[in-house]
């Protein structure tokens, strides 16, 4: 008897989820795994470790475990723009393995015949939707360079700039001369100091590390634009260096500040280096440490050295003496808000850097701190930033509730703990999930409650499933989401997203079900909910 393979499927559909979560454009990567997949297809196996693993299999496992090296995906580019295919037959097998992986991610059940049409529309989208954004970013360069009157030269490499993330020679010396102005404005020691700081931080920092956290933070937010993306990690890293929590409610302007009391200077100027660094991953800025200290160095400059900074507190920089200097914690606070908007300027409009439009990008950046006059404005400022990129909104939920629209409140929550989950920086899993911030699922727990007449909610299901002593089959059983136990002890017995029933008149508890549609693990109903909603209602911290 042949043995078994060293991965199982749940081990492969999460491999293959992740590398097209990863991919920028879904229908490429899939044309990428079927093109290794047919190149090992005629490969001696003889040698291999897993002789049992298929070619498909092989190429998706491999591919998955390179994804953090870009040196290798570059070659899957070139070799994907070698390669020329004769026949429809190599098109329709590409086509048949990209549905093969969304049916294995997709939890809602519905027919084949829809899945295939809603992953060629996904994919029709995408494509769209990508090169709709290269013609527009495209456009504005137009314009920009039109407005600045520069050479038919530089609107090329303008143009070409689109989708490219490295400096050539000449964009490295522009970025210099930028730098060293920047500098020339700015008291020398402080200047130093900062130069020091950021120096010890990228030395110190894991940039592996900190650029698959930026990476991982892109898909989890994939449906939004680097820009929003960018301020959603602005905001972490504020938590982060004040030490705030988010697991009890989403932190407030007040929070972020309190907890900067004690935060030195150094320590929040290091930070605020590694924030720079992973914003520029969020840009697909792809740069040596020598570039990035550089592009590090001048956004600081941006923020930092300007009238609007000195008059909001904030600049050391040109004001020198911050070794006499006590920066409030506001102002702590509203200096790592400053820079990580600067960031975003840079990286938004870094064409304009390429082309000494310094003065551009510095009033841009300045501009930010406008309407800073006091404590408050900066408290305000702040607490609109959260706002925000943290914002939920519970009124189509509570709309669909009020009008007894159950299926579309369900699909409407599972929304809701998405976007939860991506706020927290992770996808829906255990930690996230013991992680949900408590204000959040009480207030969606209180919407059902309220509009299913206490019949459903977390409150409710929580009960029930106290009153069966935490057996999980016990529950599925007085829910209705679970059958008579058979073979493999019950394991086939659970119901599917579409068997559940999106009527007032099913059994309490029964509502919300969305987990069986978005909640980890694929090989069986009953370990969607032991991974999803068992931990949530074996916390202790929510009030239900």
């Amino acid at each position: 008897m042949q043995g078994k393979s060293a991965f199982d499927s749940s081990e492969i559909t999460y491999r293959a989820d992740e590398l097209m979560n990863a991919a920028s454009n879904r229908y490429r990567i899939t044309i990428q795994v079927a093109n290794r997949a047919k190149r090992r297809r005629y490969e001696d196996m003889d040698g291999y470790e897993d002789p049992l693993m298929k070619p498909p299999i092989r190429a998706i496992i491999e591919m998955s475990d390179e994804l953090n090296q870009p040196e290798i995906l570059r070659d899957y580019d070139e070799d994907i723009s070698k390669t020329s295919y004769s026949s429809d037959s190599s098109f329709k097998k590409s086509d048949k393995l990209s549905s093969n992986y969304k049916d294995s991610t997709n939890t809602s059940h519905n027919n084949a015949n829809e899945n295939s049409d809603s992953s060629n529309s996904n994919k029709l989208e995408q494509s769209t939707s990508v090169a709709r954004e290269k013609t527009g970013q495209n456009k504005q360069i137009e314009q920009q360079i039109n407005s600045s009157n520069l050479s038919s030269q530089k609107i090329i490499s303008s143009q070409a700039k689109i989708g490219v993330s490295k400096s050539t020679p000449a964009q490295t010396d522009q970025n210099s001369s930028n730098l060293n102005q920047l500098k020339s404005n700015s008291d020398i020691d402080a200047w130093n100091s900062l130069t020091e700081w950021v120096n010890s931080s990228l030395l110190s920092l894991d940039l592996d590390t900190a650029k698959i956290s930026a990476q991982r933070l892109k898909r989890n937010h994939r449906k939004k634009e680097s820009y929003d993306i960018a301020r959603i990690l602005i905001i972490h890293k504020a938590f982060q260096v004040a030490t705030v929590d988010i697991v009890r409610s989403i932190p407030h302007a007040e929070d972020i500040i309190s907890g900067l009391t004690t935060i030195d200077l150094p320590t929040i100027a290091k930070l605020c280096a590694e924030m720079v660094y992973q914003i520029a991953t969020v840009y697909n800025m792809d740069r040596h440490l020598s570039e990035q200290n550089t592009e590090i160095l001048t956004i600081f400059g941006l923020a930092l050295v300007g009238e609007q900074a000195i008059d909001a507190g904030i600049g050391w920089l040109k004001c020198g003496n911050i070794m006499g200097m006590t920066l409030s914690a506001s102002a702590k606070a509203l200096m790592i808000f400053a820079i990580g908007n600067a960031a975003c300027v840079y990286y938004e409009k870094h064409y304009l850097a390429l082309y000494g439009e310094l003065n551009t990008l510095r009033d841009a950046s300045q501009d930010y701190l406008n309407k800073i006059t006091d404590e408050t404005a900066v408290n305000d400022l702040i607490e609109q930033e959260i706002e925000h990129s943290f914002f939920i909104d519970y009124s189509q939920l509570e709309k669909h509730l009020k009008n007894c629209r159950w299926k579309k409140a369900d699909r409407e929550t599972g929304i809701i703990i998405r976007h939860l989950c991506a706020f927290i920086g992770s996808d829906i899993n255990i930690y996230s999930i013991e992680n949900l911030p408590v204000y959040e699922i009480e207030k969606i727990d209180e919407l059902w409650c309220k509009y299913s007449n206490e019949k459903f909610g977390f409150k409710i299901q929580k009960q029930i499933y106290e009153k069966v002593g935490k057996d999980l089959n016990l529950f599925g059983r007085e829910i209705n989401w679970r059958g008579e136990a058979g073979w493999f002890n019950g394991t086939f017995s659970w119901c599917s997203y579409y068997q559940i029933n999106f009527d007032i008149n099913s059994v309490e508890g029964h509502l919300p079900a969305f987990w069986f549609d978005i909640a980890p693990g694929i090989s069986t109903p009953k370990n969607k909910i032991n991974d999803s909603l068992k931990i949530l209602l074996e916390r202790e911290d929510i009030n239900f």
